[in-house]
């Protein structure tokens, strides 16, 4: 199965073009940022290990979670639960 924002040649099938990667680039820095002030904001916490799986967060939710937000009741939905306990 192809990516959607991968070129149409054979060779360069494995080639994401540049504006989607520096536009994957930005969630992931935005999501770190928004990590930062949240553990800033509640003056507790380590910014370390939201920082670190940002990348793995936004690879699940965009990539592989089943969800669709005009439906937010829909029963066949994954959850994304984030856990209060340590990494």
């Amino acid at each position: 199965m192809s990516h959607p924002n991968r070129t149409g040649n054979a060779q360069d099938d494995n080639t994401i073009d540049d504006a989607f990667a520096l536009k994957e680039k930005m969630v992931v820095d935005t999501i770190r940022c928004l990590s930062m002030d949240a553990v800033q904001k509640a003056n507790s916490g380590h910014p370390g290990t939201p920082m670190a799986m940002a990348p793995v967060a936004y690879t699940i939710w965009s990539k592989f979670l089943k969800f669709d937000p005009t439906a937010p009741i829909w029963p066949n939905r994954d959850r994304f639960v984030l856990s209060m306990g340590h990494a």
